[in-house]
């Protein structure tokens, strides 16, 4: 794969419209976007000449959309997003060269400006995501090599996040799963 098509956005939506949400949150690339919505469906249309498949599903909680999309990805690199995210011109160009930068990292996470009132942790320096702060980070900051995730096994808890019995920490418990099955995470 070259180009834009190596990324794909794993997006995770609550009731919303699929057939803009990519143009809303100026998608560079290829996605997967998981709709907790009223109806099973699924459809799939181009945004910028790449592919975006939306499957809106009944079930509801952040675990089950995100590990859906993981599931299937098929690109060589995703970023986990949410439908709330509004995406700077050239971020999937700067996910990707970051990766190209630092073949030996299998997650690497970004600052992503999210929207107002919904401020998080500020990385501030490069350097490696270790036990003692691996849980500042939000899903939406969390960039990773498909097959690493896929060959590991590791996935999103169901009992956290949005939308579950816990109604959040997802994130930190995905990170700390990264970290146990050895992956490079930056």
């Amino acid at each position: 794969m070259r180009g834009k098509e190596r990324l794909q956005m794993l997006v995770s939506a609550v009731e919303e419209n699929t057939l803009t949400l990519a143009d809303r949150m100026h998608l560079e690339c290829g996605a997967v976007i998981v709709n907790q919505c009223f109806e099973q469906a699924m459809s799939t249309y181009e945004h910028n000449a790449s592919q975006i498949l939306c499957l809106n599903r009944k079930e509801r909680g952040v675990g089950l959309s995100r590990n859906l999309a993981l599931e299937k990805a098929g690109s060589e690199l995703c970023l986990f997003a949410d439908e709330d995210i509004v995406y700077r011109e050239g971020y999937a160009q700067v996910v990707i060269d970051a990766f190209d930068k630092n073949e030996k990292a299998d997650l690497i996470l970004f600052n992503v400006q999210q929207s107002a009132g919904r401020q998080t942790y500020h990385i501030s320096k490069k350097g490696r995501v270790h036990w003692y702060n691996y849980g500042r980070y939000p899903a939406y900051a969390i960039a990773a090599r498909t097959k690493s995730l896929k060959t590991t096994g590791v996935k999103f808890s169901t009992l956290f996040g949005g939308g579950a019995p816990f109604s959040n920490g997802e994130d930190s418990l995905f990170l700390r799963d990264c970290l146990k099955a050895g992956l490079r995470s930056y």
